[in-house]
């Protein structure tokens, strides 16, 4: 009899833990079923990157996603695939961005924003021959894409300060999970 009880409250004590171990309040089962509650809960979590449970898996990909070196592939003539040797300026760029990161922390800070927000943005910098140098990781938070009825995105709004700039669609390399 003993067994069974302690059986039975063993789950109950393991969710008490686990919401009152991520959010200060903790949060009863009564308070969640409740739809105003999870409105509540939705404005507290965000985007859920000051949770331990999701930033682990998060960090878990964006540490071993750079593992994996970029390769840049081309057709042949003859319709087959061939490597593109590793001079290539595209290649180049994906390993040392810009001169304050590597390919690595681009890779780390876009995989993040990208699985917790939906999108993640680079932001392209030309020389003066309108050639790309450098790529610059940008929060999704400073920056939304624009459209009209007729076109899909005509500019984004980049936001770097109380200041808001356009940015042409040839500027930015934005990554979205689905539309």
């Amino acid at each position: 009899m003993r067994i069974g009880k302690k059986i039975l409250s063993a789950p109950w004590r393991g969710l008490k833990s686990l919401t009152s171990m991520v959010y200060s309040g903790g949060y009863g089962i009564s308070r969640l079923i409740l739809p105003a509650s999870v409105r509540r809960l939705q404005a507290q979590v965000g985007d859920g990157t000051n949770s331990s449970v999701v930033m682990a898996p998060l960090l878990w990909i964006a540490r071993n996603f750079p593992e994996a070196p970029p390769a840049l592939w081309s057709l042949s003539s003859k319709g087959e695939e061939e490597p593109v040797p590793p001079d290539h300026l595209l290649l180049r760029l994906l390993s040392r961005p810009n001169e304050y990161m590597d390919g690595a922390t681009l890779w780390h800070a876009t995989l993040i924003d990208w699985y917790a927000s939906g999108n993640a943005y680079w932001l392209k910098i030309r020389n003066k021959n309108g050639v790309v140098r450098e790529l610059w990781y940008c929060p999704s938070f400073l920056i939304d894409p624009k459209g009209t009825s007729t076109e899909f995105i005509t500019h984004y709004e980049y936001r770097p300060g109380a200041e808001i700039k356009e940015l042409d669609p040839e500027d930015v390399i934005h990554f979205r999970y689905g539309i």
